[in-house]
């Protein structure tokens, strides 16, 4: 499984678009976890998923490819153990451009040892929402 970072918030969609079409263009997956980094930092009860965010929709309205379809998944751990182990101020040497990272605390190790692998239907996209241009 390949992975390609995301650049600096003022860049990030239309970047991750660039990256991410030639993947489908050449019958690639392209997963996006849409909770961000939130989950890393504040960690969620057993069996709870974060809030997702708006905008992973947008490659499958972008790219060229006509059987693109949105899928939502999301992975709920049912039992963790947790450590805390590496300081957040440490985490920002490598991602500077990561608020979470200026702030005082540690960043968690989980342990996930038993977790439910949460899947939705496909949304397929018609020719009519591709061709949206907006009000």
């Amino acid at each position: 499984m390949g992975c390609f970072p995301l650049e600096k918030p003022e860049h990030r969609l239309w970047t991750f678009l660039q990256q991410a079409s030639p993947f489908l263009e050449h019958n690639h997956w392209v997963g996006v976890f849409i909770v961000r980094a939130q989950p890393m930092v504040n960690l969620t009860q057993p069996l709870a998923i974060g809030k997702f965010y708006k905008g992973f929709a947008h490659l499958a309205l972008w790219t060229s490819v006509k059987q693109a379809a949105p899928r939502l998944l999301a992975i709920a751990s049912q039992e963790k153990i947790v450590h805390s182990v590496i300081p957040l101020r440490w985490l920002g040497l490598f991602d500077r451009s990561e608020p979470r990272f200026e702030q005082m605390g540690w960043h968690p190790m989980v342990i996930h040892r038993c977790v439910a692998v949460l899947v939705r239907h496909c949304y397929w996209i018609t020719d009519k929402q591709r061709n949206y241009q907006g009000k």
